[in-house]
């Protein structure tokens, strides 16, 4: 069909179509499962949330849990019940897993820790608490950005609390005690996954490498996509809780692609061992604060404007100090992904030369968004309720990768400004940017 042919002839010569879905491609003395956590913001991902939970529980190997972590929400709850009621055999089931029962802090402390750290840097000269936070629109944004970091860091630990609180809840603090110390953090955490609500899997995609048997225990290498996104911000926080050397973006390995690359990418495994040796250094080097701590705590915290701009990413904190620390770690891996746009808009393509137009219209369907990008042969889109474009899309092409989109063409050109390079990309990502309507009997 005409649809089928623009997709091959977009897929041919990408270099990058080896297979995502095996695990232990590198060999695996044993074999690691992980849990995968999924928090979510009912208010505003539940529109794309059950398609995102769905493609989790149905495309990501080697799962042995998915775990949704929010606040109490009934339409959470029977989006679960749906997604549950329609899995396949074998398949993990996915449970809910409360924002305010298992973590050392909820949105409550972070809201009253960045109240208390903004009210510190603006000094007294702010005479009300409006005036000291900024606007209501940009504090709630910021006590919600660090919070779903934060949960996604600690999300591990969480689980394995749930866990041993099911088993023997008396054993197990519960979120009524006062001090939210280190002492939370127990017991043994699991590797996990840790899914942006926004992402939708299109194909079946392995997260492992390859694994060894060390001092007893699994210890698995996970693949890794990766962007060319960069906020310096981000390094600066990562040198303040690090350190200069260790905090900063790690260098290319053996294989690895050149220039810059970032672990922003809506979605990453985290080895809890890795975790556990990041939390280690901080509070070496911060009197023994833990991680939430030491970013947030208003009289110690890292952040120098917590209400002024997006300055910590868990992505990239993991991302650059795993390859550092932990090389052994981590695979880079790329994926076929699109970032953006919310499932609402559609990317039109002109009838000429297939090239995206500028704007978007309005899906004419609920999951018209979601099926043209499964037949353009994504292996996931972060689906942005915030976007109304999609800026960028990477794709897999020999060591490097291609990227193309006005959002990232900066940071994809600016280590490597060779005229070759833009051929490349606007010739094998270019078309997949949008893909046509599928014929009225193809749906």
């Amino acid at each position: 069909r005409r649809f089928e042919a623009v997709v091959v002839a977009t897929c041919g010569g990408w270099g990058g179509a080896a297979a995502t879905n095996a695990s232990c491609s590198g060999g695996c003395a044993c074999r690691p499962r992980f849990a995968v956590c999924v928090p979510t913001a009912p208010a505003k991902d539940v529109g794309i949330f059950e398609a995102s939970l769905a493609s989790i529980v149905r495309h990501v190997s080697d799962a042995s849990a998915v775990w949704v972590v929010s606040r109490q929400d009934a339409r959470l709850d029977a989006a679960i019940d749906r997604v549950n009621a329609k899995r396949r055999a074998g398949r993990p089931e996915a449970r809910w897993l409360d924002e305010n029962a298992h973590f050392p802090f909820n949105y409550t402390v972070v809201r009253d820790f960045l109240a208390a750290r903004a009210a510190d840097h603006e000094g007294a000269a702010a005479q009300s608490s409006s005036q000291r936070l900024g606007s209501p629109r940009a504090y709630t944004y910021a006590v919600g950005w660090y919070l779903q970091q934060l949960i996604k860091l600690y999300c591990g630990r969480a689980i394995a609390r749930a866990t041993a609180a099911a088993a023997a809840p008396s054993d197990v603090f519960t979120t009524r005690d006062e001090d939210r110390s280190s002492s939370f953090l127990v017991p043994t955490p699991p590797d996990t996954l840790v899914v942006d609500s926004d992402v939708v899997f299109f194909q079946d995609v392995a997260f492992v490498e390859r694994a060894s048997i060390v001092q007893g225990t699994c210890a698995a290498t996970y693949r890794y996509a990766f962007s060319r996104e960069h906020h310096a911000a981000y390094e600066t926080t990562n040198r303040a809780l690090l350190g200069t050397e260790i905090g900063a973006a790690a260098p290319a390995g053996p294989g690895d692609p050149t220039g810059a690359i970032s672990g922003v990418t809506h979605h990453m495994a985290f080895r809890a061992d890795v975790l556990e040796d990041i939390e280690r250094r901080i509070a070496a080097g911060h009197s023994g604060r833990t991680l939430w701590r030491a970013i947030l705590d208003p009289q110690h915290s890292v952040l120098h404007k917590p209400l002024h701009s997006n300055a910590f990413s868990e992505y990239q904190l993991y991302f650059h100090f795993a390859r550092r620390a932990h090389p052994a770690s981590v695979a880079i891996r790329q994926l076929y992904w699109g970032n953006g746009p919310s499932p609402a808009g559609v990317v039109e393509c002109s009838d000429t030369d297939r090239w995206p137009a500028d704007g978007l219209r309005r899906a004419r369907r609920p999951d018209e968004a979601l099926q043209i990008d499964r037949r353009a042969g994504y292996d996931f889109v972060a689906y942005h309720s915030y976007a109304k474009r999609r800026p960028c899309v990477y794709a897999p092409h020999g060591r490097d990768g291609v990227c193309f989109g006005a959002g990232c063409t900066y940071s994809c050109y600016k280590h490597r400004v060779e005229e070759k390079y833009k051929r490349l990309d606007r010739t094998v990502v270019a078309p997949r940017l949008c893909a046509p309507d599928p014929p009225p009997d193809d749906v």
